[in-house]
């Protein structure tokens, strides 16, 4: 019986140990997060965010992508009201940004197209010819809806792919 509960604790610790784990690199890489566009380091992951801003984000993609996005990969910036999705490359490649902002890891300002999956380049806000130069679909940052967070959007009926692609732009 003694060996039983010794096991038991054992298995108990280690799972708060990598509970603990998982919080700490969590933590750390929410406090690195810089938004690529008005520089607020006040990112929110998607777990972060409240279940009312969870369901108006899940509206666009429902709305207008027709997807459920990976939202291991959808992170926001409060700031400047900005909605980064799994085609955004936060997730899989974050930047470092060694002038100014210090140990901040910064959005990069390329995606994946949704419709092709190809790596696009110049996704800043300010751009008004964000297009895929594979497929040339136009996106551009918008509002959607009365949500008060702006999307990458590619057009209404484009049909979006489930996934984005890997780091070598292939889908």
């Amino acid at each position: 019986m003694l060996r039983v509960l010794i096991v038991l604790a054992l298995l108990a610790g280690g799972w708060y140990v990598i509970r603990l784990v998982k919080r700490f690199c969590r933590f750390l890489m929410q406090s690195s997060l810089m938004c690529q566009f008005c520089g607020s380091t006040d990112m929110k992951m998607w777990d972060q965010l409240s279940e009312g801003l969870q369901k108006k984000i899940l509206a666009y993609f429902r709305s207008h992508e027709r997807r459920k996005p990976d939202t291991r990969g959808v992170f926001v910036c409060d700031e400047c009201g900005t909605v980064f999705d799994d085609f955004s490359g936060m997730r899989e490649d974050p930047e470092v940004d060694t002038e100014g902002a210090g140990s901040h890891t910064v959005i990069s300002m390329r995606a994946w197209c949704k419709v092709c999956g190809s790596l696009m380049q110049g996704c800043d806000p300010d751009n008004d010819n964000i297009h895929c130069r594979t497929c040339e679909t136009r996106y551009e940052w918008k509002e959607h809806g009365k949500s008060g967070y702006r999307f990458l959007m590619p057009p209404k009926k484009a049909k979006v792919r489930k996934r984005s692609g890997d780091l070598s732009g292939v889908g």
